[in-house]
């Protein structure tokens, strides 16, 4: 068995991620001293706040928002990024910020999405981690794996994107002069009240809350869909990434997936539609019907690169970062074993 393969390389990078963006409250209340680090926008007074206070200062060792879920909720106290990108989006626009705050953050966004794309969701997002380790963990209880139905899987997409436009287009109604200003309280806070990292995070932070309010109409939907969110989450244990096939920051990372710097090209004439891409994706993708051109972003790859790492043909499948190729796919036999150890 190899150590050093891109399964377990993409594995350690994600526990790190997920202990730096879940644990860093922890981390910062041991005596660790982050006056001097880049983009700290702790005050020099206020170091390491007992309870955070947003008119003391933030208490966020970068002051800016990841593309990904790095959520607000973790901890009362310090964190290692103040909010995700659509918190971020969804506040802004609601809350009519001036240009001179929200542009450094959208640039910072578009730099790391052009860049990395939905590598986000594949490598970094602590979300995207807990379910894979649900999925992990129901193979190794023996529990039998489903499959979603195709007849739901071809309206993923459309739903995707429709939740996406939800929420955007209720945070631009609450800024019209429509008479929707009074619900701007409400309106901006539809993605954290309805997306499962509220109540997911906490849980690792030894917290429990299923904050939900039924106050009135508005926060009775929000807590609806939320409610709707964190089953298909838990739903993980079954079903291999439902959330992130959903996910409104991952449909807005993948609406750069085909520009992205850090791309997937195959070889045509080399592929024998073998299947094991598809058998090996998290997200149920397949290159074999890719027929236009060498490129496959598609908006739906996390970018994990399983498939180039499990293809048993000698580069037929590529990563490429900047036009370099990085990592590419080696000739394997293709037997039974293979084919049976690609299973997820």
């Amino acid at each position: 068995m190899k150590l050093f393969t891109l399964s377990n390389t993409r594995r350690a990078v994600q526990i790190i991620a997920f202990f730096l963006l879940v644990y860093t409250s922890i981390f910062l209340t041991t005596g660790i001293d982050i006056e001097g680090l880049p983009f700290v926008s702790v005050p020099k007074d206020v170091v390491r706040p007992e309870w955070y206070a947003p008119e003391k200062g933030y208490t966020e060792v970068f002051d800016t928002y990841l593309p990904i879920k790095s959520c607000r909720f973790i901890a009362d106290e310090n964190r290692a990024f103040r909010a995700c990108f659509m918190h971020f989006a969804n506040e802004s626009i609601v809350w009519n910020s001036p240009p001179e705050e929200w542009i450094p953050h959208l640039l910072l966004f578009l730099f790391a999405a052009l860049i990395f794309a939905r590598a986000w969701c594949g490598w970094i997002c602590p979300l995207g981690f807990i379910s894979e380790s649900a999925f992990w963990i129901r193979k190794k209880l023996g529990f039998k794996e489903r499959k979603i139905p195709e007849k739901i899987k071809q309206y993923i997409p459309a739903f995707k994107y429709g939740f996406l436009s939800f929420v955007f287009l209720l945070s631009l109604l609450v800024i019209l002069p429509i008479g929707l200003s009074a619900f701007q309280g409400e309106f901006s806070i539809v993605n954290c009240a309805t997306c499962p990292a509220r109540t997911i995070f906490p849980l690792f932070a030894g917290k429990f809350s299923l904050d939900f309010s039924f106050s009135n109409p508005v926060y009775f939907l929000f807590s609806i869909i939320g409610i709707a969110f964190l089953l298909v989450f838990i739903s993980s244990f079954f079903f291999s990434r439902p959330w992130c096939r959903i996910c409104p920051s991952g449909a807005l990372l993948s609406l750069l997936n085909p520009v992205s710097f850090l791309r997937k090209e195959k070889e045509k004439e080399k592929c024998t539609s073998c299947g094991i891409c598809e058998r090996i994706c998290p997200m149920d993708n397949t290159t074999i019907q890719e027929k236009k051109g060498d490129s496959i972003n598609t908006g739906n790859c996390i970018r994990c690169f399983r498939c180039v790492e499990h293809c048993p043909e000698e580069d037929c499948l590529k990563v490429k970062f900047f036009g370099k190729t990085i990592y590419k796919s080696k000739y394997k036999e293709k037997t039974e074993s293979l084919l049976d150890s690609t299973k997820k």
